[in-house]
């Protein structure tokens, strides 16, 4: 319960339907905790407040205020950014067949990641990662690469493995003479 930041990729309704459940826990824990603090849930600014009422609407908040946990929405868009004093946030877009972003972390002490929810292919998640030592990156595909890939709005592990390629996120070089081992 301690859990200050959800960060969700995208929407869809695979990515978030444990959200009443968190906010109904949080509510009853804040009960028994001084100084539990509102939980910030950031995503895509689009569907995230909805998504967020939804939320509180399946808890009947209205008719039941005493489980009524209130989150602090934080919407973005492609290419804000979100700070707060231990990490710091940038995003750019993603393919998928909702609004979706991808999402680059950094702390004080220089960690850096990335990931993205589901997305096709998309060079552009490349550029935005370069030289980010780590990137979690969807593979809904697998090891087939698919034609439609793109109109399906996810990547096979060929696709990610590009990505963190022309990210530089991995020593190429060193992967490949492992994989033949």
């Amino acid at each position: 319960m301690d859990l200050e930041y959800l960060i969700l990729p995208h929407c869809h309704h695979d990515h978030y339907p444990g959200l009443p459940q968190l906010l109904f826990y949080r509510r009853m824990r804040q009960r028994d905790r001084d100084g539990l603090r509102p939980l910030k849930i950031i995503g895509p600014a689009k569907d995230l407040e909805r998504v967020v009422k939804l939320s509180r609407d399946l808890l009947l908040a209205d008719r039941f205020p005493d489980v009524d946990h209130v989150p602090e929405v934080v919407p973005l868009s492609p290419g804000d950014r979100f700070e707060c004093p231990t990490f710091h946030l940038e995003t750019c877009n993603t393919i998928h067949a909702l609004r979706g972003l991808c999402y680059r972390y950094g702390d004080p002490g220089g960690t850096d990641f990335g990931f993205t929810g589901d997305t096709a292919y998309h060079p552009p998640i490349a550029r935005f990662l370069k030289d980010c030592p780590f990137i979690v990156h969807e593979a809904a595909h697998g090891l087939r690469q698919v034609e439609n890939a793109r109109e399906s709005g996810h990547s096979s592990a060929e696709d990610a493995a590009r990505i963190a390629k022309d990210a530089q996120a991995i020593d190429w070089a060193w992967f490949t003479s492992k994989k033949r081992m």
